[in-house]
């Protein structure tokens, strides 16, 4: 292990240790609003939050394949893509934000796409997600602050609409930027690939709903937790789950943003939900969210596995029966 790695692992763990002392503090100092909260657990919300965020992790798992299929010439099945997200996804609670890059890669090895390809596939299915969830939780904060950031957020999301049109129409200089970036985060050459504009536009409306997924799961989440919130709420409680998952995924130091995406899920809903909701909701959020990542993950698993069964089955029978073939014929001479 060399010492950047290390520096890295130490500085993770410092960053968690430091987001669940902060948690402990706020529990402690609103332990008697945690009480008093009236928490009413209600499983088909729980379940209905779980579908919500599995549709989210499905349809990412979609545009993945989508991109896949649109620049490389090797064949992948839409079943077999999803399989490979969703099982590479489990890997991003790992130190480091490559992990579940390499586990795709790992998934595909010897399928005719090269690592290359499927950095850059990963890269763009990371930036698209994270833009259109930034643009929808702004887009949700509209409705909740008063006039003077109404006027400072809504600048801000016209600035974001605009480079990203900018990004569709120009992506070979926007992404190249981007490129240098990521080749030394994943220590290795990352080529420009060229990827069809109605694909990028068919990448973002499909973000577009899976982001409303995202976030509506955390109101569902709201619902599973007895808490009946509404109004201005409901915006607040879906524009945080989606802006705190951008600056957890950006968090280039805390696993799977653990800890900071719920920091800022907390700074977010502070003052817009009742009692201590704001402090219990990400805490609830994040273990319905970890225990759809492990069963689409594990779903995921047997797909590839059985795959991996049938393609040697059918190597050696394809092989057993040239042998019986070649012994058919030397009997026949």
């Amino acid at each position: 292990m060399t010492l950047r790695n290390s520096i890295k692992i130490v500085l993770s763990v410092l960053v968690l240790a430091a987001m669940a002392l902060f948690f402990i503090r706020e529990f402690r100092l609103n332990w008697m609003a945690i009480e008093t909260t009236g928490l009413n657990p209600k499983l088909l919300f729980i379940v209905l939050a779980a579908a919500a965020l599995a549709t989210n992790a499905l349809l990412a798992a979609y545009g993945w394949y989508l991109t896949l299929a649109s620049v490389s010439g090797a064949p992948i099945t839409l079943r077999e893509s999803l399989a490979v997200v969703n099982t590479a996804a489990m890997a991003k609670y790992l130190p480091g934000k490559v992990w579940p890059f390499a586990m795709q890669t790992y998934w595909l090895a010897g399928s005719g796409h090269s690592t290359s390809l499927v950095a850059f596939v990963f890269l763009i299915n990371a930036l698209v997600p994270a833009m259109m969830f930034l643009l929808l939780g702004l887009f949700c904060l509209l409705w909740i602050v008063s006039l003077p950031y109404t006027i400072m957020i809504g600048c801000c999301l016209l600035l974001l609409i605009l480079l990203d049109v900018i990004a569709v129409k120009h992506t070979s200089r926007v992404l190249n930027g981007f490129l240098r970036i990521y080749a030394r985060i994943v220590n290795r050459e990352v080529t420009y690939v060229e990827v069809p504009q109605p694909v990028l536009v068919k990448l973002h409306a499909i973000h577009c709903v899976a982001g409303t997924f995202f976030g509506f799961g955390a109101y569902l989440v709201c619902l599973g937790l007895g808490v009946d919130v509404a109004g201005r709420a409901v915006p607040a409680v879906m524009a945080s789950m989606m802006i705190s998952d951008v600056i957890g995924f950006v968090s280039m130091l805390a696993p799977g943003g653990l800890g900071v995406k719920e920091g800022s899920m907390y700074l977010i809903l502070k003052g817009s939900l009742p009692g201590a909701l704001p402090l219990i909701l990400p805490v609830a959020a994040r273990l319905v969210s970890m225990v759809v990542d492990l069963l689409l993950g594990i779903a995921g698993f047997i797909v590839l596995q059985h795959g991996k069964k049938t393609a040697i089955a059918v190597g050696t029978g394809t092989d057993g029966g040239a042998a019986a073939m070649g012994s058919a014929g030397r009997r026949g001479k």
